[in-house]
């Protein structure tokens, strides 16, 4: 379209002088204008075709953009939707950007509720259960931003769920939270701690438990309060397990256990420490009544038979127990005091309770230091033979030597057996003591007449933890001496520790022409089941019998007993402990074998042995 003005400037052009319009001109004049409005038409849609066109690339390239967006949040929240864990997004405000449906889930809130756009403090108190540090669990609103950190939450839900949650803070104040289900992980780890802090065999508390607990009950003591620590074991429990079994001994200790829980009170712990070995803490009573009252009643609970496989098995215990702080409130020190006690209650009789005093510390002293005495010995060899004879009452001429160990202490002087000899089995020393024994006895032996034999205690340690069959065929070599001229001594106790070997071992010693004798026969368990399983070639009556038989018909009718069945087995009877002419006249009236003891001889060095060979019986 022509502009006004353009239209009247041209209608000006066209009119002549006389004021008429010239036609031609005016035709010219309005095709050009058509012309011209054809033009701008054309370049009007072209325009508008390219803005069209532009329009509709723009519209597809949103269109295709937010479809894609759309297909990546989709995307996005099914990951999210099935992880296998719970996941938020809150911002610097608190308000809900996304999550998954775990994260519901785990905190057991309303799907409905949680929608973006909602702040957490609304959500709070939905959450049934109770969060660990609350006011951390999102960032407060900042003007400044923070560095990123990683934090750990948990929630202990109302139904008894546990949930991990790890927050990471994001620098600019957003916060991303993983939430994990760790219920099954914790009964498990639970589980874990509770079974390492149990005896598998009774469920009772374990040594470790039992130092924790004592840790914390003397932590937790007050002015004037009081702890009894009881440490005590079952008398003759190794006996059981030795002649019945280990299946039977364990059965005795579940059933011990049970015992022991319910002569508790309510704040008492108790804990196996191993074997046959318990301890009890006592909190919460009255000192040291409490605790003689609690020994007392474990005392007498134990001492009723226990029943295994209709068998009736009769035990008692012995208890040692120290009070603290009266002696000390550091653990080692008081378990090793109520172990000194405890010592103290066996030495004394036991089936009974003995409280730690401070003299039986020196008194543990002075054992600690005779056993140093005892290893320098060994190595320096202050050890001697001495020798008793036994007297052969058919011959009526000594028969036999036996070799009895002798310790000189430099300091000391003489130390008796009874003192040494069985700390040496404690301290695995008898092992080497007695291989030398072995091969000095064979040695001294071999100096003597032909018809005089030797005679040598064995122990059970021996049997069980050296080569005593290649120690005897080794010692005889050496000394040239004639297997027929050494006789063996053992005690019950060899036989009932591992029994089918050691009878084994004694057979073959015999059928090498080794002589085999039981010692201290009567005192044992059950010794007349041994001398059907093993034909000894002598039974030693131990000195127990020989005491009073002069005055008492019931003991010399028990020395006649035995003499008799020795005699229908076809085995030798000593008796032992000899010591007045009217013992050695009755003996030898029952037609006993062999005497040994003070009335023949004491023992004395082997530089006296062939003084000790002409004994004559006073007349």
């Amino acid at each position: 379209m022509l502009s006004p003005e353009l239209q009247f400037s041209q209608q000006w052009r066209l009119a002549a002088e006389g004021g008429t319009i010239d036609s031609e001109r005016l035709m010219d004049l309005v095709v050009g204008a058509y012309r011209d409005y054809q033009t701008e038409i054309r370049l009007a849609e072209e325009a508008m075709g390219k803005m069209r066109s532009v329009h509709q690339a723009t519209t597809a390239d949103l269109d295709f953009r937010l479809a894609a967006a759309k297909a990546r949040n989709a995307l996005l929240q099914n990951v999210l939707d099935n992880a296998p864990v719970g996941i938020s997004l809150f911002d610097r405000n608190g308000t809900l950007v996304a999550c998954n449906k775990q994260f519901c889930q785990h905190l057991g809130l309303p799907s409905a509720s949680v929608q973006p756009g909602v702040n957490f403090e609304t959500l709070r108190p939905l959450v049934k259960g109770t969060e660990s540090m609350r006011s951390a669990l999102l960032p407060q609103a900042s003007e400044t931003t923070q560095p990123q950190r990683t934090e750990f939450r948990e929630w202990e839900m109302d139904d008894g769920r546990i949930i991990h949650v790890v927050l990471t803070f994001l620098p600019d104040g957003q916060c991303v939270a993983i939430h994990q289900d760790a219920t099954k992980e914790r009964k498990a780890g639970d589980r874990l701690r509770e079974i390492a802090l149990r005896d598998p065999l009774t469920n009772l508390a374990n040594r470790l438990a039992f130092r924790q607990q004592l840790e914390e009950r003397l932590a937790g003591l007050k002015d004037g309060e009081k702890l009894a620590l009881l440490q005590l074991n079952l008398d003759f429990f190794k006996t059981i397990n030795d002649t019945m079994g280990a299946s039977t001994g364990d059965e005795v200790l579940k059933l011990a256990a049970e015992r022991l829980v319910e002569c508790l009170g309510p704040q008492d712990v108790v804990a196996r420490l191993g074997s046959d070995e318990f301890v009890i803490i006592q909190t919460k009573a009255r000192q040291p009544e409490g605790s003689t009252d609690l020994a007392h009643a474990i005392i007498d609970q134990l001492g009723h038979p226990f029943s295994v496989d209709g068998k009736q098995i009769l035990l008692s215990t012995s208890i040692g127990i120290v009070i603290a702080p009266d002696y000390g409130q550091q653990l080692d020190i008081l378990l090793r005091s109520a172990g000194m006690a405890l010592a103290r209650a066996k030495s004394e009789g036991r089936k009974t309770l003995r409280y730690f005093k401070p003299e039986m510390d020196a008194r543990q002293q002075a054992r600690r230091e005779l056993e140093a005495d005892l290893r320098k010995a060994v190595q320096n060899g202050e050890f001697e033979l001495y020798y008793q004879p036994i007297y052969d009452l058919h011959r009526e001429k000594v028969s036999t030597l036996e070799a009895l160990l002798r310790w000189n202490h430099p300091q000391r002087g003489r130390v008796s057996p009874a003192d040494f000899i069985p700390l040496a089995e404690e301290m695995g020393l008898i092992v080497d003591l007695g291989r030398w024994v072995l091969y000095q006895a064979c040695l001294d032996a071999a100096q003597w007449p032909e018809e005089v034999k030797v005679s040598v205690n064995v122990s059970a340690i021996q049997f069980k933890s050296a080569d005593l069959f290649g120690d005897i065929v080794s010692a005889l070599a050496v000394a040239g001496l004639p297997p027929e001229r050494l006789d063996l001594e053992i005690t019950e106790s060899v036989i009932i520790q591992n029994r089918d070997q050691t009878l084994a071992l004694l057979h073959d010693l015999k059928f090498h022409g080794v002589s085999i004798s039981m010692d201290d026969f009567g005192t044992g368990y059950s010794s007349l089941s041994y001398l059907r399983s093993f034909p000894f070639d002598k039974i030693k009556i131990d000195k127990s019998f020989v005491d009073d038989i002069a005055e008492n018909q019931q003991a010399l009718a028990l020395i006649r007993a035995i003499i008799f069945l020795g005699k229908t087995l076809g085995m030798a009877i000593t008796v032992e402990g000899v010591e007045t002419s009217e013992q050695f006249s009755l003996l030898q009236k029952e037609a006993c074998d062999e005497i040994q003891g003070y009335y023949v001889n004491a023992p004395r060095p082997v530089s006296e042995a062939q003084a000790m060979m002409e004994f004559y019986p006073a007349e």
